[in-house]
């Protein structure tokens, strides 16, 4: 009876490679819609403002030119006028949505592409890490008593305690805001796919029960997605992103970067997904609103 059920949990198990890369990217891919969604408006109203500026601007220049030309009021007032009609809002609105859309490309670029390599590694390569990791600590525990006897080399760490430690005590604004950018995206992809799923449930248990139960199952039912994509998926997404940081971080020094080049790097890449991860925080993740 169970053997269809463990053969399809071997099979899946196996293809973890090419749904969890897929999943983590879908994840942050929705979060990131969210953001992008989010500052369309303050866009339109950042547009507005510049609009306005440059319509004033142009009025005081044609008044200017008028006043030299010797132009008739109602000429230069035509002048303001067609100035002022170049750009409408249609065309402030047109902006803004693909200003808000170039910036969730670069947002999915910065943060989701990353996610697209994770990789589960297993027991045996894992074995294999760790006892590479000690015979290398083994050797340079040697040739620090060589040169300094009596010292003692920092015990080695597991990989997360590693990053972490690194992330600490060498910190780079990669190892720093990026898993930071990370998460704010993946809980607010968490959120919508659980509003989604509320929605759902409550839409198809209306017709069979009283709304107000309806509304509580479907409540529970987010909740528990909720929690079960940001424990399956966005944990993954943040350690993922930790990891792509690290590497990085530990390339540029093996390399001889200089320190503020090392620290400093990847400032273009915050810069673009940076506010866009934090308005997703903030607009697109209500989290709150499902224990209403």
């Amino acid at each position: 009876m169970f053997r269809p059920i463990a053969r399809l949990s071997r099979l899946l198990s196996h293809l973890r490679w090419l749904y969890m890369p897929a999943g983590l990217f879908a994840l942050l891919a929705v979060g990131i819609h969210a953001g992008a969604a989010a500052i369309h408006d303050p866009l339109l109203v950042g547009l507005d403002g510049l609009d306005g500026l440059a319509d004033r601007a142009a009025a005081q220049a044609f008044s200017a030119i008028g006043g030299l030309l010797g132009a008739q009021p109602d000429t230069v007032d035509r002048w303001i006028a067609s100035a002022a009609r170049l750009v409408d809002l249609q065309e402030r609105e047109m902006l803004a949505g693909w200003l808000s859309v170039f910036l969730e490309l670069g947002a999915d670029f910065v943060l989701a592409l990353p996610a697209l390599g994770y990789r589960e590694r297993q027991a045996e390569e894992l074995a294999r890490t760790n006892e590479r990791q000690a015979r290398l600590a083994e050797l340079v525990a040697q040739k620090l008593e060589q040169r300094h006897p009596g010292a003692r080399p920092v015990p080695a760490q597991g990989s997360l305690q590693t990053m972490l430690r690194s992330a600490l005590f060498d910190p780079t604004l990669l190892r720093t805001f990026l898993p930071l950018a990370t998460a704010a995206a993946a809980v607010a992809g968490a959120c919508r796919i659980a509003t989604e799923m509320q929605a759902i449930s409550f839409g198809g248990l209306s017709r069979l029960l009283e709304p107000g139960l309806a509304g509580s199952i479907g409540r529970a039912l987010a909740l528990f997605v909720l929690g079960a994509v940001v424990v399956c998926l966005g944990l993954r997404a943040v350690l993922q992103s930790l990891w792509w940081a690290h590497r990085r971080a530990e390339d540029d020094r093996l390399a001889g970067r200089p320190a503020h080049r090392r620290r400093l790097r990847g400032w273009l890449r915050l810069s673009v997904a940076g506010p866009l991860a934090a308005a997703a925080a903030v607009y697109g993740a209500p989290v709150l609103s499902f224990f209403r």
